[in-house]
Order: C-alpha cells, then sequence, then structure tokens
C-alpha cells in the first residue's frame, strides 16, 4: 500500500471507497444508539462500530495530510491506529477545555463526545477534500494473498485464545488454553521453516500470535487482575461518573490521557465497560506496537528475519503476563515504537518537515500516555547520542592515524535522532506536561528516583539487595527444572549481546544502519544498569525495563545465532587446522525455530506444567495464587467497600483490587498488629483455602494465618471478613 499519486507500478484506491466506508459507519454507529433499546443484537453493531470507527477512520484522513510518498502498508496500518489514538487524544483535550473556558464542569459525556468527535472528524474530511491530499494507492500486487494460511492462522489464534481463557474463567479447564498455544507454537514452526513462500502475511501472522498471548492471559477472570490497573480503572471512573477530569489530582495516573480520554472515550462512546476497554481493547492496540518495527527491521535483512526476530520480544514473558495490567503503557508502548521507527529510519519519502511534525506528534502522545516509557525513550536518546559521539570520536582517531578524511552524512542520511533541537523539545514537552498536571507527580517521581540511585550508586554497586537486576540472576532457583528456564533466559540475553557485536563485524551477515545500531547498543547498555545501578530496575521494574529494550534489540536475538555459527564455524578451523566447516541454511534455520520454541514455551510457563508445583502461569494453573479475583471474591470486597470501615486489611494479593472502590485502597495484612479494634480483615479464596496470607515485603513469602483468631462478620465460603 503507498501513500502517492498513482503510477506505473501503483493502483489507486478509490476515495469514494473510503468516503463510503466512512459515512456508512457513521449512519450505522449513530442508527444502533437509537435502536439497540428497542432490538439488543444492535448493540453488538454499535460497539463494532465504534472501535473501528474510532481506532482506523480519523487516523486514515490524517495520514494523507503528511504526503508521504512511499510506505510500506504495515507501517501504514500502525500510523494510521497512532493518529488515531492522537486524534481522540485531541477531542478530548478540545472539549476539556470549552469547558474550562465556558465554566461548565461536566462536559465528558458520551453524547458530547460523540458530537465533538463526528464534527471533527467531518471536518478534517471536508480540509482532505479540498486541500488536494494524495490519493490512497497500492501496489498491483496483491496486498494480502487470501489463499495464504497465515492469514487464516493469524485471525484463527487470537479468536481461540480468547475463547480458551473465556472457557478457563467460566468451567475451570485449561484444555483450550492448551490447543490455543499449541496453535501458536505451529504458527511459529510453520511460519519459521518456511522461508521461501510468500511472505506478506509475516506481519499480520506477527499481530495475531501478539493478540493471542495478550488475551491468553488478559481474559483470564470475568474482572481486571494485576496491581496498577485497579488505580486506573479508578481514575477512568471517576471521570466517567464526575463528567470531568479533575487534573489536579494528585496521581502519576492521573496525568495520563491513555487513562483520562482514551479509556473513557472508548466506553462512553462505543458503550463498553471500563473492565471490557482494558481487557480488550487496550491488548489489541498494545499488539500494533511490534509492527512498528516490522518495515524498518526487514528492510535491512528480510521479512522472515523480521518476523522472527519480532516473535521472539512478544514471547517473553512481561509482554503478556505484566503489561495487561497496565493499560497506560500498553498505548504508550504503541507510540514508542513509532517514535523509534521514525528517528532511525531514514528511507521514509517524506518531507523533513513533515517527519518532524509526525514525530513530534507521536512524541506527544508519549509522554501523556506513561511518564515511565517517556523517561525510558529519553534515556535510551541519549545513550544513542553518546553512544554515536564515541564511535564518531574513534573513526576520527583512526582515519588520523591512516590521514584520511572521515566522510560527511548527506542530509538526506541523517537520521532524526542526531537532531538536538528535536530531542530538547521533546525533553521540553515532557518536564512541561509533567508539571502542569496533577501538581507535577510525575515530575517528581523522577527526581526521587535520581536522588535515590546517586545516593547508593557507589556504595550499592553491583549489590543484589539494591539492584534488582543482579537479585534476579543470583537468585537461587526453586527446582532443577526452574533452574534450566534460568539458562534459557540468560542464554537469550547472551545470543542479543552476540548478535550485537555480529554489527560491528565486517563479515557479518546484516547490516543494519548506525543509527539502529546505535540505538540497540544503547538498549544493551540500559540492560547491563539494570544489573549493576542500585534503585534502578526496581523502580522501573525490571521485567518491563527488559521487554521494552527487548523490542529494540528483537534483531540481535535471531543475528547472534548465525554469528555464533560463524564463531563456531572459525573455532573449528582454527582448531582442526582445516577448512571450515559449511552449515546448511535449513540447518541455522532449523536451529533459530528451537531457540524461539523453546524460549517461549519457558516465558509462557508450559513446560513448568508437568510439575507438581512451582508453576508459573496463572492461565494455565487455575490454582495458582496471584492478584485475580472471582465473583465471590468481589461480593466480598463489594461488601467492606458497603459498609464504608475507618480501616480494612487484606495481604498483597488481595489488597489491589480495592484501588477500584478507593484511590488508597486498603492497608496491608503485614500490619494487622498495629490495627485498632473495630477493623476489618479481608481474606480471598486461597487464604481461606490454605490459611495462608502472603505479606508485602520482598521476599515477598506466605505468613500462616489463624482464621479463628477474629470473628467472621461476613462469608460467602469463598470470601469472609473478620473484625479485629
Amino acid at each position: 500500500m503507498m501513500w502517492t499519486h498513482e503510477r506505473a507500478n501503483q493502483k489507486a484506491f478509490p476515495l469514494r471507497t473510503l468516503l463510503v466506508v466512512t459515512y456508512v459507519l457513521q449512519i450505522v454507529a449513530v442508527y444502533s444508539i437509537f435502536m439497540s433499546d428497542l432490538y439488543a443484537p444492535l448493540e453488538i453493531v454499535r460497539q463494532i462500530a465504534f472501535v473501528f470507527l474510532l481506532t482506523f477512520i480519523p487516523g486514515t484522513f490524517l495520514l494523507g495530510f503528511f504526503r508521504i510518498k512511499e510506505l510500506d502498508l504495515t507501517m501504514a496500518v500502525v500510523m494510521i491506529v497512532g493518529l488515531s489514538i492522537f486524534f481522540i487524544f485531541a477531542c478530548g483535550l478540545i472539549l476539556m477545555s470549552i469547558g474550562f473556558l465556558t465554566g461548565v464542569t461536566g462536559v465528558i459525556t458520551g453524547s458530547n463526545l460523540f458530537l465533538v468527535i463526528l464534527c471533527l472528524l467531518n471536518i478534517i474530511i471536508l480540509v482532505y477534500l479540498f486541500c488536494d491530499c494524495p490519493t490512497i494507492t497500492y501496489t498491483k500486487k496483491k496486498l494480502v494473498n487470501w489463499s495464504d494460511p497465515f492469514i487464516y492462522l493469524a485471525i484463527l489464534i487470537p479468536v481461540v485464545t480468547a475463547l480458551g481463557s473465556l472457557i478457563a474463567t467460566e468451567y475451570q479447564n485449561t484444555f483450550v488454553q492448551y490447543i490455543a498455544l499449541a496453535l501458536i507454537f505451529a504458527a511459529i514452526i510453520y511460519a519459521g521453516l518456511s522461508r521461501s513462500r510468500d511472505d506478506r502475511a509475516y506481519p499480520w501472522l506477527l499481530y495475531g500470535i501478539a493478540l493471542g498471548l495478550l488475551l491468553h492471559t488478559s481474559f483470564i477472570s470475568s474482572h481486571i487482575w494485576g496491581w496498577d490497573i485497579h488505580k486506573e480503572y479508578y481514575i477512568a471512573s471517576t471521570v466517567i461518573q464526575n463528567a470531568r477530569w479533575d487534573f489536579n489530582f494528585y496521581s502519576n495516573i492521573n496525568a495520563m490521557l491513555s487513562i483520562v480520554v482514551l479509556v473513557p472515550t472508548y466506553s462512553l462512546i462505543s458503550n463498553l465497560d471500563l473492565t471490557t476497554v482494558f481487557k480488550l481493547i487496550c491488548p489489541m492496540l498494545f499488539a500494533f506496537a511490534p509492527l512498528a518495527l516490522f518495515p524498518l527491521i526487514s528492510r535491512y535483512s528480510s521479512r522472515w528475519f523480521a518476523f522472527m526476530s519480532l516473535t521472539f520480544a512478544v514471547s517473553f514473558y512481561a509482554f503478556y503476563q505484566e503489561f495487561p495490567q497496565l493499560g497506560r503503557q500498553e498505548v504508550a508502548l504503541l507510540f514508542f515504537t513509532l517514535v523509534l521507527a521514525l528517528l532511525m529510519d531514514t528511507s521514509l519519502k517524506m518531507s523533513g518537515r513533515a517527519k518532524l511534525l509526525l514525530t513530534g506528534v507521536f512524541s506527544f502522545c508519549l509522554i501523556v500516555s506513561h511518564y515511565g516509557t517517556t523517561y525510558m525513550f529519553l534515556l535510551l536518546w541519549i545513550i544513542a547520542l553518546f553512544v554515536y559521539l564515541g564511535r564518531f570520536i574513534l573513526l576520527k582517531l583512526g582515519r588520523a592515524i591512516k590521514k584520511e578524511t572521515v566522510p560527511a552524512l548527506r542530509r538526506m542520511e541523517r537520521p532524526l535522532i542526531l537532531n538536538l533541537g528535536l530531542l530538547l523539545a521533546v525533553a521540553f514537552m515532557t518536564i512541561l506536561w509533567y508539571t502542569s498536571v496533577t501538581n507535577a507527580s510525575a515530575f517528581k517521581s523522577i527526581v526521587n528516583i535520581v536522588f535515590n540511585i546517586a545516593e547508593s550508586m557507589w556504595t550499592d554497586l553491583f549489590s543484589p539487595s539494591a539492584a534488582q537486576g543482579m537479585e534476579i540472576i543470583t537468585r537461587e532457583a526453586n527446582t532443577p527444572l526452574h533452574s534450566v528456564g534460568k539458562v534459557v533466559q540468560l542464554g537469550a540475553q547472551g545470543l542479543i549481546g552476540l548478535g550485537l557485536l555480529s554489527l560491528f563485524s565486517k563479515k557479518s551477515r546484516y547490516h543494519f544502519p548506525a543509527a539502529y545500531t546505535n540505538m540497540a547498543v544503547a538498549a544493551f547498555l540500559v540492560l547491563l544498569a539494570c544489573i549493576a545501578v542500585p534503585n534502578f530496575a526496581s523502580s522501573l521494574n525490571t521485567s518491563r525495563i527488559i521487554q521494552v529494550m527487548l523490542l529494540v534489540l528483537a534483531p540481535m536475538s535471531v543475528a547472534g545465532i548465525f554469528y555464533f555459527f560463524n564463531l563456531w564455524r572459525a573455532f573449528t578451523a582454527w582448531i582442526t587446522k582445516r577448512k571450515p566447516l559449511r552449515y546448511s541454511s535449513r540447518w541455522i534455520t532449523a536451529s533459530v525455530v528451537l531457540f524461539l520454541s523453546v524460549f517461549l514455551m519457558f516465558n509462557t510457563g508450559l513446560i513448568y506444567q508437568v510439575e507438581k508445583t512451582q508453576h508459573t502461569s496463572f492461565a494455565l494453573d487455575l490454582d495458582l495464587d496471584y492478584v485475580r479475583y472471582n465473583d465471590f471474591e468481589v461480593m466480598g470486597q463489594k461488601w467492606i467497600v458497603a459498609e464504608k470501615v475507618g480501616t480494612a486489611y487484606a495481604d498483597s494479593y488481595r489488597s489491589p483490587v480495592f484501588h477500584e472502590y478507593f484511590f488508597w485502597g486498603v492497608d496491608d495484612l503485614d500490619f494487622i498488629s498495629t490495627a485498632k479494634k473495630g477493623s476489618l480483615i479481608y481474606l480471598g479464596s486461597y487464604n481461606i483455602e490454605h490459611s495462608l496470607t502472603r505479606n508485602a515485603v520482598f521476599p515477598y513469602t506466605y505468613v500462616p494465618y489463624d482464621l479463628y483468631k477474629y470473628s467472621t462478620v461476613y462469608n460467602n465460603q469463598h470470601s469472609l471478613v473478620q473484625s479485629t
């Protein structure tokens, strides 16, 4: 698909068709609003129509204004989604500004959002038509080969994984979950071993695998699960209930438009409950994140290489076990990859001004989506510039010794990552937003993190008690199989290191541009900082940092396997004093597929199911204790909320859900010895069945609890409340 005027090898996409689709969606959506009360099935039509309208239509027209001469279809789709989210952010800010200027407080309602979105969308369409924007065109070669089984796998995988999670939740049976994971493994093996086939379906299969992995955990439990997501739910529900955003409320989460605008908009316009938005819409948007880097990676290698690399990135457990409980970071990572692609890709055929503007738009969306991801992005950018500087100095010294001149980069070849003005503008935008809303809570957080790191930098360097990454490496495994799993994780990082080294080798199979290479080096240095620097990894969470960096380092994993075989050839030739062996490309391909399959098997926790205990996947082992809740536990929690007690206690896995009802939640059960008389203690199903509670202090052990110590004031067999 191209965004340009029609050429000899291109076919214009009929603008009339796009307009018909747009207005049919609007008519269907409006009709379903008024008729859904009379005919219930139309409610589903309304939800589907509005979700599609919000996610794709605004961005489709906005992208035309940037007059990109040529754009890969995959990148076009991801940019459309990103610009559509920007459009929603803009509509929310416009509506809140109108309310602020007119003195009207309750402006964020479904009807107001509906009017603003439709009016602004139609204004954009009119401007698009009268400004002679480029028509949408695509190559005459079919965009998708519908006879390709990969397309149907890409559709089938999310459907089966979602169905498996729903069945597991409703009937406590994980059989379909195993089938869904087997389907994902089959897709990876089939795609990996079929290198010579039609490769147009690779990005869509990647999206299907990413979304399938997300849904196989996201849909576990009919309620949201995790830690921060309950606070996100509280903030979003408060915006909907009050029809306004209180930007003075002190909370980092409250500063994020991804929670106070995007989530309420999808909920109010599409008539979806907040739980569905967090469990379905956010993962759907997040699954587009790896696709933003697909065209860049494939341009300097192959589409097969890009598919295997990014599949490795989404196979890491944090992608589908950590991020579904962080709606704001799911949205932010979509913009993180988009901005990275724009910073590093010099082949985009668009004007420099348009590229700067597009990068600025996506950077703004990143800033207002998640503070932690924004700080990681800026850190990466700054480190990459120092890597650039270091390599330039070494190159200059080497050329000086050889009495050669250093070739200057032509203007068109210079990536945006070298634009210091853009970096300063993004940094200024970050500081401005984070100091202007929620009493600068997000800005104060990073200041505190920097001070904590500085105070213990030299005293606790590489200390397991302060550096979370080092603690994870030195932590003793519980079983021999978990020891093997630890070797697999460390081996994957070792392959990334080898892949990074291969980029500096003249005999390297793949030659990525300097911008990507330097950014990859910066990402690897961040991973090393997790091991060495005290209070760094723990402040932003080690597993989440690794996942973000893996999106950048994904190609290094596969490149590392190829480089390993090259080193082994050289080593055996040196030992035997014979001609180096030649390995078949099929053998190396099979090794890549085997490595990826083993890596995914350990990360999903599938391999650990052979053990009787020490399981790691709460999606496969429904008896595993985790921050998820059944209907009876939620009933007990609502009973406490209805009683409006002064003080309540719960253990570390049961307390997060109370953030849905009041932001500061309940106290940890560890401090029950200091509780006043008449306080309430909440116990969930796991606490009752095992007479254990989980403490909130590292190393997060379970401690015995006497169920008969206090009197019970509420009991529904699966949750109970006791009074001290």
